[in-house]
């Protein structure tokens, strides 16, 4: 008798956020028929990418990854501004 393996479950999508791979901002799908061929671009005006792929990360932990960039450019602003 064959043992089963065990199925890794996938967060739902709404756990989850699709971002740009430059900058790792929030990216936008440009709606295409069946989601093929989908074009995602970055909503950060500065960087502009494009590109018919994106990051996909838990929306947790990117939180807390832009929490924790916020902070590193902030102590990093600190320090040059100090004598």
């Amino acid at each position: 008798m064959k043992k089963k393996k065990k199925e890794k479950k996938e967060k739902p999508m709404r756990d989850r956020v699709e971002v740009c791979p430059i900058c790792f901002s929030i990216v936008k799908r440009s709606p295409q028929i069946f989601d093929v061929n989908s074009t995602f671009h970055c909503t950060n005006s500065d960087c502009g990418w494009s590109g018919s792929f994106a990051v996909e990360v838990d929306i947790n932990e990117y939180k807390q990854f832009v929490k924790d960039r916020q902070n590193k450019n902030e102590s990093d602003k600190n320090s040059r501004d100090e004598p």
